[in-house]
């Protein structure tokens, strides 16, 4: 195994040498990488600069639709409400054509312990309706499964995870559980039967509390995904009491952990990300410390032990920072909204990080 000590000393090599490939960078990458299209700023023109940051510095894009579900329309086939309509056929026409597609869809709220709000413009009564139905309601699996084809069917994607993030908020005994590991044999397997050629899954967060990275849903959710889809940011919990995102507290092997639940499994990273300045969210007591060259430490780690995990894709969140935007909606977004602003391996202004120039260096190597 490589030693932590081994990889920073070369990675402070690999930054200030300017040299193409070091020594721990392999002549094949197994994995794909790319980010959301998750804008710096609002409005169209930063939307655009999203997708083209995709482009430049990607080979696969992640298109995550997590403002709920058109229940109505999805059951009864109707044709979407307008908002919604817009939303993915703007999607799906910047989407860069040479891009590989990895599709998520959520069926759980935005809490993921219960059923999915209602996406687009409909009356309150039937928004009710469905608020109240549970993951056991015959209708809620027709139409989840609906939507799901819908979506299959128009983005075409080469990975498809049916719910986000599933593990996050549920605990073994919680009702809404127990009524969702059903809801989920039925998604997986029906769309498998479906879709035999397209690769399935739901994303796992891995767990920072009580010291072990696995929940105890985890390894029950796992049985209905065909990948250990991983969706982690270690810069939060284990550093907070030590006031900074020094990569080198991450605990060994954080990734392998999960991975080793399904060895016979493909491991894929859903979405990752990590602080390149200091973060301070008062409302959740988050109070880091963060460094560019903390960042950069994290992307040579991460890929180094996603290589030897033969993974198939990691998904950056964001491309750039998104300071304007989030100065535009203070007061109006959930301070959460701040917590991955500065994120990027591109900065507020669009100047490359440190981080960014290892990411090409990457990207130039081909995928296995």
């Amino acid at each position: 195994m490589i030693k932590p000590q081994y990889i920073f000393f070369s990675l402070i090599i690999l930054i200030f040498s300017c040299k193409k490939i070091d020594d721990l960078t392999p002549e094949t990458r197994s994995f794909h990488i790319g980010f959301q299209p998750w804008a710096h700023d609002l409005g169209y023109s930063a939307t655009v600069h999203a997708y083209d940051n995709i482009s430049i510095y990607g080979d696969i894009i992640s298109t995550q639709l997590d403002d709920g579900i058109p229940w109505e329309q999805a059951y009864t086939g109707a044709d979407f409400p307008t908002d919604v309509l817009d939303n993915i056929n703007e999607r799906k026409a910047l989407t860069p054509q040479n891009a590989k597609v990895f599709l998520s869809l959520m069926p759980l709220s935005e809490g993921r312990d219960d059923i999915a709000q209602y996406w687009g413009q409909e009356n309150e009564t039937i928004k009710q309706q469905w608020s109240s139905k549970k993951f056991t309601d015959t209708a809620v699996v027709t139409a989840y499964l609906n939507y799901c084809r819908r979506m299959i069917d128009f983005f075409q994607p080469d990975y498809f995870c049916y719910a986000v993030e599933a593990n996050a908020s549920f605990s073994e005994t919680d009702i809404t559980y127990q009524e969702f590991l059903p809801f989920c044999d039925t998604i997986y397997s029906t769309l498998k039967t479906e879709y035999p050629n397209l690769p399935i899954m739901l994303s796992l967060v891995t767990n920072f509390l009580g010291g072990d990275i696995v929940s105890g849903t985890t390894e029950q959710l796992l049985q209905y995904s065909d990948y250990v889809a991983i969706s982690s940011y270690p810069f939060l919990l284990p550093n907070a009491p030590f006031g900074n995102a020094n990569p080198q507290m991450i605990p060994n092997n954080w990734y392998n952990r999960m991975a080793n639940l399904a060895p016979n499994k493909p491991v894929c990273i859903t979405e990752t990300a990590y602080i390149a300045e200091d973060l301070k969210v008062s409302a959740y007591f988050i109070d880091l410390i963060g460094r560019e060259e903390w960042q950069a430490e994290y992307v040579q780690q991460l890929f180094i032990e996603m290589n030897n995990l033969d993974a198939e894709f990691i998904i950056w969140f964001t491309a750039r920072d998104y300071n304007y935007a989030g100065k535009k909606l203070e007061g109006i977004v959930d301070p959460a909204f701040n917590i991955w602003m500065d994120t990027g391996i591109l900065d507020e202004a669009g100047r490359e990080r440190p981080s960014a120039k290892i990411w090409k260096q990457w990207k130039s190597i081909p995928v296995n």
